[in-house]
């Protein structure tokens, strides 16, 4: 009987997983509520309902809203944190959303820093003494010193604004960052934001484009599930940090050909939404190739293979703003599609692409999915 009830749980869980849209096996989502029951004890909650969640759309969120809530408060309680990243790194875990747990961990953690105060108190070296074989306390201390070295040069790599132009980082300052962790290699580069860290500082520090593509390379045949840090790397190639016309389209490409990046066509509209979000804005296709084939099949892996609000609305942002309208009707008009306005690169340009999208009729989708391969640009929002 009990075999019986555990194999209607497993064939109900697989049910929800696909009515989603989402392709997730019941070990990932096992592995998903092992990390939140985690997250809960460390934070005091109780009786939270995960199936209510996921049922609701309301999982993937929650999920990672206590990830930050955990590695902003707890940042200072090293048992705490080396509890939970070594569940996240024992048991490889990826996100709904498709980023590696314990990289968006560290990434959370990196703005909510107390200034130097864990620095200037022995705090790292006094976790370090406890954990001599953990990389954690290595990776936080650099990323810590960052926070206060590069306070204005971090967002750039997230957003765009004038960071670079009002830094007043130090040169040798940063450099002593690298220093620090090419002199803890052995054991920080065991995690995967070790090489996070080694790009973020060498982007700062204007190390050329070979080295950052080989951090990248080095880093994934390592931790072949750490697709943000290809993502964080084509940053270099953006203009602003001394990249050329062009050189994110040849990036893309690059790091999509990648052993470990071969299963995740989701890495090439991920590449190009950073660049949006970063950089280029509207005029991203205006300012840079794209090949679309790549883009579609990409755009189609990140909203059906992975869940949360901002996937889907990144390939839609995307479709409309190359102008292929057939694959923004096909992401935006699903009854199940929810609005993330923090992804679009205008405030007016989420309801011009949906506005767009809906006026498409029935013969122009089949018409646009007959020439699926190369719409021809019709421009949304740049008319």
């Amino acid at each position: 009987m009990k075999t019986i009830f555990a194999r209607m749980g497993l064939v109900t869980t697989v049910a929800a997983a696909i009515a989603a849209g989402v392709l997730y096996w019941p070990r990932e989502i096992g592995h998903h509520d092992q990390l939140m029951q985690r997250l809960d004890a460390d934070l005091g909650i109780q009786n939270e309902d995960y199936a209510t969640l996921r049922a609701r759309g309301q999982y993937e969120d929650m999920l990672m809203g206590k990830i930050e809530q955990h590695a902003t408060q707890t940042y200072n309680q090293s048992e705490q944190v080396e509890r939970i990243l070594g569940f996240m790194k024992s048991k490889n875990v990826v996100l709904p959303d498709g980023q590696l747990a314990s990289v968006a961990y560290y990434d959370a953690m990196k703005y909510f820093f107390p200034g130097d105060m864990p620095l200037v108190t022995g705090h790292y070296e006094k976790w370090q003494h406890a954990h001599p074989q953990s990389p954690a306390p290595i990776i936080v201390k650099a990323s810590n010193t960052l926070a206060v070295e590069a306070q204005l040069l971090r967002p750039a790599l997230q957003m765009r604004g004038d960071f670079i132009e009002r830094s007043k980082a130090d040169p040798e300052k940063l450099k002593a960052v690298q220093e620090y962790l090419l002199a803890n290699k052995k054991i920080g580069s065991l995690d995967p934001y070790w090489y996070n860290l080694m790009v973020e500082v060498s982007i700062f520090l204007g190390a050329s484009q070979d080295v950052v593509k080989a951090l990248v390379q080095e880093g994934l045949e390592r931790h072949p599930k750490n697709i943000q840090l290809p993502v964080l790397a084509s940053n270099r190639f953006a203009s602003q940090w001394g990249g050329a016309p062009n050189d994110i389209y040849r990036y893309a490409q690059w790091a999509q050909t990648l052993p470990s990046m071969k299963d995740r066509p989701d890495l090439y509209p991920r590449i190009y939404a950073n660049a949006m979000q970063t950089q280029y804005g509207l005029k991203l296709f205006q300012l840079v190739d794209v090949d679309w084939d790549t883009m579609r099949a990409g755009i189609r892996a990140l909203a059906r293979n992975f869940s949360g609000a901002r996937n889907p609305n990144i390939g839609a942002a995307l479709a409309c703003l190359r102008g292929d309208r057939s694959m923004t009707h096909e992401i935006m008009i699903p009854a199940n599609f929810t609005p993330a306005f923090s992804v679009w690169p205008d405030p007016d340009a989420f309801g011009v692409c949906q506005r767009w999208a809906l006026q498409i009729g029935l013969y122009d989708v089949q018409a646009s999915a007959e020439a699926d391969a190369s719409p021809a640009p019709q421009d949304a929002v740049n008319p």
